[in-house]
């Protein structure tokens, strides 16, 4: 089923919804897929197993979201705004960072 519908490519980065599965499809068989975790194993997964399973194709996304935390110390609280003001013009004058996405 996974060799006919075709829901990821050699390359694409894939991962699991129950994550089990995080790497790059490095090869799609008949019987199995190989998938190369981030630190360089092969993990080789039963197509039959693929097609029960749900896959998320990051490959395939449009954006991408970034999470950052970032450590301020308690000391430095009057500085909160500045920081997050230039934290927002960064964002803002970006010219890869889509206006539609980004949260205020």
């Amino acid at each position: 089923m996974v060799y006919l519908t075709q829901p990821f490519a050699q390359g694409d980065w894939v991962q699991s919804t129950d994550g089990t599965i995080d790497g790059w499809i490095q090869n799609i068989g008949i019987y199995y897929t190989v998938v190369m975790r981030w630190d360089k194993r092969p993990l080789y997964i039963p197509n039959a197993k693929l097609s029960t399973l749900e896959i998320i194709n990051a490959s395939r996304m449009t954006n991408r979201r970034i999470l950052l935390d970032i450590p301020l110390k308690i000391r430095d609280s009057d500085k909160y705004p500045f920081i997050l003001d230039e934290i927002r013009e960064l964002i803002q004058n970006d010219e890869v960072v889509s206006a539609l996405h980004v949260v205020q």
